[in-house]
């Protein structure tokens, strides 16, 4: 109960929050009306908005401002801090969650949370903070902390389920501010005896002992405007930080990744308190997209992308969705337009990605980092080897300015071998001037005998190349493993991907040809397309007389080849290279299946080709000389690749992605700062090849922090002991994760209903177990819940019944397995279990669990993550009975919430 005292000192405290309030929200609109725009004196003022040569321009900075204002008009704090200094002086702080406004209320001081001075807003009273000021550093102690969540009722400001501390009473949780000081009524008044102990006892319950936990009312985030004091300094770690936060569900992991960037992208509240890592930034962003836009975020699913997106909306983050991306959509891009894995419509490169190609054994799945690395090992071998075999070859020509030259590169690659291979390149870049001059006049000569040849076919027959252009479209695809690929090696560097039909027909025509004479200078038969091409041109190809000579200068060419352009070479040689690693591997029954796959590759072995890629990518552009690759002719293979780096990288649900994918979007990190934030749980992994251990983490990155929380704030008490006991019964980790302090905890235990293998059954059970939710809430609507169904292919069915039998309360089933989320109060959503990962329900229903456990090897994951999906009520259902497994749970559950 709370005494009259302190009731007083709360309404003290309302009144002026809501005050300030009304004024930050009526000064924010003033500006936003105002027609004005940012002057150039307050440009060359405020280096808070400068950053390098990119500047922002007066018209981004009034954009900015005016989002500023927006914000504070629609939420003008989410906290106010009465803080003590070391001498006595006490200061009110009224916190903002982005942009704070300048200072216009004596007696009160602004921040953004995302200052310094922002921390304040996770301390408990009590706790103190470290401040650096202009005068000098001060110490802060908490006195007081209230927790906001504003809004604008027709009669005024208000703020809902705010909670206060102070040093002397609290946690409390007050329901409404506005309705702590509503006026009495008149005192001449004489008042329904009724209405005064209604009124009595509403404003006795208006004020809760503890922190309320909120219903989940709508799909999406929970809105957490402050974090607690242990992700509040994780979210403030320097921008050149390698971390990954791992934590229960529930625990807040998912909400400081989010706050982090949206920290790390506040460049006035950077420029303004750290200027080191603003000088950093500022560096990185020379030349390169704006670090405003230079982050990229992953997320294992389609579904969790979609769910977070308002929760940026929320802390100001423009998210398209080219910044928030699943692995899967990012990868293919990365293995078609950077690297040249994928086949394009302008060629690209020799693979076509087929994402279910079953084409791998198991311990490929299970053991990706060793398969990795295997793969490295060789590759890097089978490159280094090929340049031995060059060298030789040149240095025993018998032109001396060739066999000169030969003899330099012998001492270089025996060098460069034994180096890391960026720097080993670095060597081979150096001599690329000298072999381009000789492999230029060798071009010349078997050019000139080829251009005769096709020039002869044209002048016999102007349709020629539009008859072969028919017979090579009627070819199809060509012969993958099979091919005669050689001719990459030799084709010209610098042609362009998009070509004119004729052009690109005439290419081929000449490809074709130097296929048949090297092949003859090496004494075999050209293989795959170039084959079957020479066997319809006939007498058309190459003349006798020719081949001989053309095939010599080719073998010259080939080799000159491999040091014209030594960068290119190795990141256009990945998949080739892959593709011979492959057809090693298979014979020896490792990593492979037996059966050939062709051009067709799956995911995980694109991971393999992108890693070495964006690692010898980043490895190379942290260089100096390598800054701006496209003024290096010998560099300038590079620009694509390093295009793709970005200053910060974020993944969400960590553990579900392989080491190697892990490690291809820490090498997308800007080399300067290298800035990777992860979050994630290992008892949530649901993947195969998920990420399964710290030390698998640190291959990563070997510097990586290891953040650990352990508040789960989502779970009730009843829930959360349920899903430690999963984990134990399923031989998983143990689940370190604690409740709250101050919270009400207290739940229902979970509701299970077995021998529903009928429909109709399965329905009815989840109708009135609806409803008892419903009636349990009354008078809120309706929470969110989610039924879980074990594939995509259940959805549909299960909605539509479930809809039908909901119908007489207007309750709405919604088929959610195809990517959609529950947009509107009384709708339930029935969700693909492989989808729900990072998703948050009041309540979840997960249907059928002892057929999810016939079906899916790690189907104690997956009923761990469906369970902890759910806030306050979970439901089980089986088809027969609870498996093996889980039946020392069975005394758990209740049959119904009524």
């Amino acid at each position: 109960m709370i005494e009259d005292a302190q009731r007083k000192h709360l309404e003290g405290a309302a009144k002026q929050s809501l005050e300030v309030f009304e004024k930050v929200s009526c000064n924010s609109r003033a500006m936003l009306g105002s027609t004005g725009g940012t002057s150039l004196n307050a440009l060359a003022s405020a280096n808070a908005f400068t950053m390098g040569q990119a500047a922002k321009t007066l018209g981004a900075i009034d954009r900015d401002q005016h989002e500023d204002n927006e914000k504070l008009a629609r939420e003008p704090s989410i906290a106010r801090i009465i803080a003590e200094d070391e001498e006595g002086n006490r200061e009110t702080f009224f916190i903002s969650r982005a942009a704070a406004p300048a200072p216009f209320l004596k007696g009160v001081k602004f921040a953004s949370y995302r200052s310094p001075a922002g921390r304040l807003a996770s301390l408990p009273p009590g706790d103190s903070l470290d401040l650096r000021r202009p005068k000098g550093d001060v110490v802060l102690e908490v006195i007081e902390r209230a927790l906001f969540h504003p809004e604008h009722l027709p009669e005024g400001w208000d703020s809902r389920d705010t909670l206060f501390q102070t040093d002397a009473f609290g946690p409390v949780t007050v329901e409404s501010l506005r309705r702590l000081f509503e006026e009495e009524a008149d005192s001449g008044e004489v008042e329904d005896a009724f209405a005064a102990l209604l009124r009595e006892e509403e404003a006795q319950n208006s004020i809760v002992d503890k922190r309320r936990k909120a219903l989940l009312k709508k799909m999406g985030l929970r809105d957490q405007p402050v974090l607690d004091q242990f992700q509040d300094k994780i979210f403030r770690m320097p921008i050149n930080s390698r971390a990954i936060l791992l934590g229960p569900p529930g625990s807040g992991k998912t909400t400081t990744l989010i706050k982090r960037l949206g920290q790390k992208l506040d460049l006035e509240v950077i420029s303004g308190n750290e200027p080191d890592e603003f000088a950093l930034i500022s560096r990185m962003s020379e030349g390169r997209d704006p670090h405003t836009i230079s982050w990229l975020m992953f997320t294992p699913t389609e579904l969790l992308r979609s769910y977070v997106k308002e929760a940026f909306g929320r802390e100001n983050i423009a998210a398209p969705n080219g910044r928030i991306r699943t692995w899967v959509a990012h990868r293919r891009d990365l293995a078609r337009d950077a690297f040249s894995i994928l086949r394009t419509g302008d060629g690209g490169g020799p693979f076509i990605l087929r994402e279910d190609e079953a084409s791998l054994l198991p311990e490929a799945v299970s053991r990706t980092l060793d398969w990795y690395v295997d793969f490295d090992d060789w590759q890097n071998n089978r490159f280094w080897s090929d340049f031995v075999d060059a060298a030789d070859q040149l240095a025993g020509d018998s032109d001396p300015a060739i066999s000169a030259l030969g003899a330099r590169l012998v001492r270089t690659v025996a060098s460069a071998h034994s180096d890391p291979i960026a720097q080993g390149l670095f060597r081979l870049v150096a001599l690329i001037a000298d072999v381009r001059t000789l492999l230029s006049k060798s071009r010349d000569r078997s050019d000139s005998a080829l251009r005769r040849s096709l020039n002869l076919q044209i002048n016999s027959d102007k349709g020629f190349l539009t008859s072969l252009g028919r017979y090579i479209e009627g070819l199809g695809e060509s012969a993958g493993d099979d091919a005669d690929d050689e001719d990459i090696d030799v084709d010209e560097e610098d042609s362009p991907r998009t070509q004119q039909p004729l052009m690109r027909i005439a290419n081929i025509y000449l490809s074709t040809l130097r296929s048949q004479a090297r092949a003859a200078a090496n004494g075999r038969k050209p293989r795959g397309r170039p084959a079957a091409i020479l066997a319809w041109l006939g007498d058309r190809d190459l003349p006798e007389k020719d081949i001989d000579p053309v095939g010599r200068e080719l073998l010259l060419q080939r080799a000159l080849l491999r040091f014209s352009n030594p960068v290119r070479q190795y990141l256009r040689g990945i998949p080739r290279r892959y593709r011979a690693f492959r057809q090693f591997r298979r014979d020896e029954q490792r990593w492979y299946q037996s059966a050939k796959a062709g051009p067709h590759v799956q995911g995980l072995e694109v991971d393999l080709m992108l890693l070495v890629g964006l690692r010898l990518t980043k490895s190379m552009t942290q260089d100096s000389r390598a800054r701006n690759p496209g003024d290096d002719p010998g560099l300038v293979a590079l620009e694509r690749s390093a295009g793709v780096l970005r200053n910060q990288i974020l993944v969400d649900e960590a553990t579900d992605f392989s080491p190697v994918q892990l490690a291809c979007m820490a090498a997308l990190a800007h080399p300067a700062a290298e800035s990777f934030f992860a979050c994630g749980d290992f008892n949530q992994r649901i993947t195969s090849w998920g990420a399964n251990s710290v030390s698998q983490l640190q291959w990563v990155f070997p510097d990586i922090q290891v953040e650990k929380i352990a508040i789960a704030y989502r779970q009730t008490r009843q829930l959360l002991e349920f899903a430690r006991e999963i984990a134990e019964a399923s031989g998983e980790e143990p689940v370190l994760a604690e409740l709250p302090d101050h919270v009400d905890n207290e739940g229902v235990p979970p509701a299970l209903a077995t021998g529903l293998h009928d429909q109709s059954a399965l329905v009815c059970w989840l109708a009135q177990r609806i409803l008892e939710i419903e009636a349990a809430v009354q008078p809120n609507p309706l929470p969110t819940i989610a039924v879980l169904v074990n594939s995509k292919a259940l959805g549909k069915p299960v909605a539509d019944a479930l809809d039908r039998e909901l119908e007489s309360r207007n309750l709405k089933a919604i088929n959610c397995t195809d990517g959609r989320t529950i947009s509107d109060v009384n709708e339930i959503g029935v969700f693909d279990v492989n989808d729900i990962k990072g998703l948050e329900f009041e309540a979840v229903f997960f249907l059928a669990i002892d057929r999810l456990a016939d079906e899916q090897e790690l189907y104690s994951r997956f009923l761990y993550v469906g369970a902890t999906r759910a806030a306050t009520y979970l439901g089980i259902t089986c088809e027969t009975d609870l498996p093996t497994s889980l039946s020392s749970l069975e005394n758990r559950f209740i049959e119904n919430w009524s």
